[in-house]
């Protein structure tokens, strides 16, 4: 089995993925260091799995940069925060022939 040298940088525990933590990790690959963005299973799936799952990618560190960038953009604007229609509405179905 291959040594990648990882380093994890940070877990985030996401609620919008019970069951998982999001790992932010620099690895060597591809004949560099890259980072490694990877979901991390803590319960177990209908088959037993724990571990890492099958998502998950790897940024050399210009397209880290431009995560970054990003990701930042995005933070700032809060306007990209805004639900434009809450969460559990229902939107009426409109039929032609109730005329």
């Amino acid at each position: 089995m291959a040594d990648y040298n990882s380093k994890i940088i940070g877990k985030i525990d996401s609620t919008c993925h019970l069951g998982h933590e999001l790992h932010v990790m620099t690895s060597d690959a591809f004949g560099t260091r890259v980072l490694g963005i990877r979901l991390n299973r803590l319960v177990p799936s209908a088959t037993g799995h724990i571990g890492y799952t099958r998502q998950g990618f790897m940024l050399h560190k210009h397209e880290a940069e431009q995560l970054h960038k990003f990701l930042s953009e995005a933070l700032l604007n809060e306007t990209l925060w805004e639900v434009e229609e809450p969460l559990g509405s229902v939107i009426p179905i409109r039929d032609d022939n109730d005329d």
